[in-house]
């Protein structure tokens, strides 16, 4: 499993979100799950999942 930090989440829609789709093909590609940690809004959600973060986790 990756987790991806909080830090990047809260950009989710910005300047994170190269980094963050990049986490979660890694992870796909080496057969591991994407969870996504400090997740506080639909929005980030929603974003997360269009991304293909298979999990996520509030603070």
């Amino acid at each position: 499993m990756i987790k991806i930090d909080k830090s990047f989440i809260d950009a989710v829609q910005g300047e994170s979100r190269p980094l963050i789709e990049a986490m979660i093909k890694m992870a796909r590609a080496k057969g591991l799950k994407a969870t996504a940690e400090g997740v506080e809004t639909g929005e980030q959600s929603s974003a997360l999942v269009a991304l293909g973060a298979t999990a996520s986790k509030g603070s």
